[in-house]
């Protein structure tokens, strides 16, 4: 990942951080903390979900898989990855992936579900010709897909 795309990455985390306060003054603002107190939680527990991403991948992979969860929030999305057995993020990187692939399940999911923010769990794995991703959402039909990105 380039200078601009981690300043890039480090502004929208920023910006992120920022509106999370706003939500929490305002609850603290109407008198309402344990409604602040549940917000802080709920951002703990999405932090614990992100580990995964830094503790299983190198710089390179954690930087491009964190980009594509933040990503898939502009799609109404919560991403949680589950597993990740990669090596290098190069192929998902040029075929653009988790983000064009979950566009495609979630027009599947879509047509059978109306969540407003589905949280869509996601597994990545290294074959010798590509990479595929399994991605899961409770209470969707089909249950789970699997996308082969391939060399």
């Amino acid at each position: 990942m380039n200078g601009q795309k981690t300043v890039d990455l480090l502004r929208e985390i920023r910006h992120d951080f920022g509106n999370h306060l706003q939500v929490i003054m305002g609850y603290l603002d109407l008198g309402n903390p344990q409604q602040a107190r549940k917000y802080i939680i709920k951002l703990i527990e999405e932090m614990a979900a992100e580990r995964l991403i830094f503790e299983s991948t190198d710089a390179d992979t954690a930087l491009y898989l964190y980009q594509q969860l933040l990503l898939s929030r502009e799609l109404g999305v919560i991403l949680r990855y589950d597993e990740i057995k990669i090596k290098s993020p190069d192929l998902l990187q040029l075929k653009n992936e988790p983000w064009h692939s979950l566009q495609q399940v979630l027009a599947a999911w879509k047509a059978e579900n109306s969540d407003a923010e589905p949280m869509v769990y996601l597994e990545i794995y290294e074959k010798d010709d590509g990479i595929d991703l399994l991605y899961s959402c409770e209470g969707m039909e089909p249950g789970s897909l699997i996308v082969e990105v391939r060399k």
